[in-house]
C-alpha cells in the first residue's frame, strides 16, 4: 500500500442522518456561544512558516513553497458549558491560516484567502465515528439516563469500555497549553496522499508544573508566558499507510506512520493584554473555525469530517460569526 491508495467508504443514507444531527447540536446551542468549544482560554497571533527542503509528495497546497503567513490560534475548552479550566475537559485548538492563495472548497467562498486548521489534544476520538459522537451528545443532555443511553448507542462492551476510556479523552487535566501536543484526529488530503496533523510542542513538559485554581488559569498560565518569550510547535503530518494501521473511516485508532514537519507555528513574544493584544483576542472570538475552510487540496476525509460539513456551517449560522478576514 502507499500514501495515495486510501478510499473513503460513506454508508447510505449518512448525508442526511449527518445534517440531523447537526440540526440536533444547533438546537442545544447556546447563543452566541458555539456548539461546542464554547469557551475559549486566549486568542493569539501567530505566524505560519513553511519550511524548505520538503519531501516532493508534501510540497501541496499550502505547503507548496516555502513561505511565511500571518494566522490567528484560538485555544478552548471542548465541551458546551463555560466551565473552569481546572475540570477536566477535552482541549482544542483552532489555527487559522491568512493570505493562502488558490481554491477553497465551501461554495461561495472559493476565493476567500483562508486555511482553517482544527485540533485536539488526543490522538484520536472519544468515539471511533460521526454516528456515536450524535448519540453520544443526545445521551449527554439528560444525565439520569446517561447509562441506559450509551448503552443503546454503543452496547454494554463498548459502553464499559467508553467509561473507561473518558477520563484520559473527555477528563484529560492539564497544566499549560505551551507543552501541550494538538492532533487533528481525523484526517485530510495532502494533494493526492491522505495524511493526520499533528502539533509539536517545541517546549518540554515540566514535570513539576501544578494546575491553578483560577477559572482561567489556561489562558492566564499562556498569557505570562508569552508576555516572557516565544512559544513555537512544529506543524506535523503523518501519512497514511493502510486501510489496518491507519483506517480512514474509524477515528479511534491512533496512527503509527512517522511524523514529518512541514512548518512551524510561532507565537511572538507580545503582550497579550495590551490594547493590540484584547483587540485581536477580541477578533478571534468573533471567528468562525472549520475543517470545511480549506484548500481543495486539504478537503477533510472521514465520516466524521463528513458530518462537521453540516455541524459547523450550521452553528456559524445560529451564532452568527464574522466573515472570513481578508
Amino acid at each position: 500500500m502507499t500514501m495515495t491508495d486510501w478510499k473513503e467508504e460513506k454508508t447510505p443514507g449518512e448525508d442526511e442522518r449527518f445534517l440531523k444531527g447537526a440540526e440536533f447540536l444547533r438546537s442545544v446551542q447556546k447563543k452566541p456561544d458555539r456548539a461546542l468549544h464554547a469557551k475559549a482560554q486566549l486568542g493569539l497571533a501567530a505566524t505560519f512558516e513553511v519550511l524548505d527542503g520538503l519531501p516532493d509528495w508534501a510540497r501541496v497546497g499550502i505547503a507548496a513553497r516555502p513561505g511565511t503567513y500571518r494566522a490567528y490560534m484560538r485555544y478552548s475548552n471542548g465541551g458546551r458549558e463555560r466551565a473552569p479550566d481546572k475540570k477536566g475537559d477535552l482541549r482544542g485548538l483552532a489555527v487559522k491560516v491568512m493570505g493562502v492563495e488558490g481554491k477553497k472548497i465551501i461554495p461561495g467562498m472559493e476565493n476567500a484567502k483562508t486555511q482553517d486548521f482544527l485540533f485536539i489534544n488526543q490522538p484520536i476520538t472519544a468515539v471511533k465515528n460521526a454516528d456515536e459522537f450524535i448519540g453520544l451528545m443526545r445521551a449527554l443532555q439528560n444525565p439520569v439516563l446517561l447509562l441506559p443511553r450509551l448503552i443503546g448507542v454503543f452496547g454494554f462492551g463498548k459502553t464499559l469500555a467508553f467509561l473507561q476510556r473518558a477520563p484520559k479523552t473527555l477528563g484529560a487535566k492539564i497544566t499549560s497549553v505551551a507543552w501541550t501536543h494538538y492532533y487533528s484526529a481525523a484526517p485530510i488530503c495532502w494533494g493526492e496522499a491522505a495524511v493526520k496533523l499533528h502539533l509539536s510542542p517545541k517546549l518540554a513538559e515540566d514535570p513539576n508544573a501544578t494546575r491553578g485554581d483560577s477559572p482561567t488559569y489556561l489562558g492566564d498560565e499562556m498569557t505570562a508566558r508569552v508576555q516572557k518569550a516565544a512559544v513555537v510547535y512544529d506543524f506535523q503530518i503523518q501519512p497514511y499507510e493502510s486501510p489496518a494501521s491507519t483506517p480512514i473511516e474509524d477515528h479511534g485508532v491512533v496512527w503509527s506512520t512517522p511524523f514529518v514537519t512541514v512548518a512551524r507555528l510561532t507565537i511572538a513574544q507580545h503582550d497579550p493584554l495590551s490594547a493590540e493584544g484584547r483587540k485581536t483576542s477580541e477578533l478571534i472570538e468573533k471567528l468562525s473555525f472549520d475543517p470545511w475552510h480549506a484548500l481543495v487540496e486539504h478537503r477533510p476525509l472521514g465520516n466524521m469530517m463528513r458530518a462537521r460539513n453540516h455541524a459547523y456551517r450550521l452553528s456559524t449560522q445560529e451564532r452568527g460569526a464574522a466573515p472570513e478576514p481578508d
